[in-house]
């Protein structure tokens, strides 16, 4: 009994180490569509247009929020103004599981501050390693900021950052295709 009496206790403080270590690490479980942040629409078809032309089909969200889209999504980032794309670009972008954050092109310069600090705050994605978003003026927004995801719009009247920064956490990597 000796002889196997210290390699037996080995053997148990290993086998309680590596369960205390795997319990620890479990991914979070996802939280139910009803806890996320935003307004919830229903999922349209992830078709590819041709670059340069508009969606043949009507939005269901106003930023869309799924739908017809451009074959390659914009790059990561806050856009220069002067540069901004049509919707379709974007919404690929939520495609891979990215936040769009837009604002009105007449946000007060304070709060496109404010705005631009709370983006460049995000966490890069646990999956890939960067910060998924993108951030751009649109005139067509019906509140100063819209942050959108994958079938998923937060309508915000002012810079919330608390509630940016959750949106971010609640849909960062939630898209139909995983890719960065």
């Amino acid at each position: 009994m000796k002889k196997w009496g210290l390699p037996l206790l080995l053997i148990i403080i290993a086998a309680g180490m590596i369960a205390v270590f795997a319990a620890g690490n479990k991914p979070k479980p996802a939280k139910p569509d009803s806890q996320l942040l935003g307004t919830k629409y229903p999922e349209l078809a992830r078709t590819h247009i041709a670059v340069g032309t508009n969606t043949p089909v009507p939005y269901n969200s106003n930023p869309p929020s799924s739908g017809p889209h451009w074959p390659s999504p914009a790059p990561w980032g806050i856009v220069d103004p002067s540069k901004v794309e049509a919707d379709e670009r974007y919404v690929h972008n939520l495609e891979h599981g990215g936040i769009w954050v837009s604002y009105k092109p007449d946000i007060s310069a304070s709060d496109l501050q404010k705005l631009t600090d709370a983006f460049n705050q995000f966490p890069n994605s646990t999956q890939f390693n960067e910060v998924k978003a993108v951030m751009t003026p649109r005139a067509a927004d019906p509140h100063m900021i819209e942050l959108v995801a994958w079938t998923y719009v937060l309508d915000l009247d002012s810079v919330d950052t608390a509630k940016i920064n959750q949106f971010y956490l609640d849909h960062i990597d939630k898209g139909p295709e995983l890719i960065p």
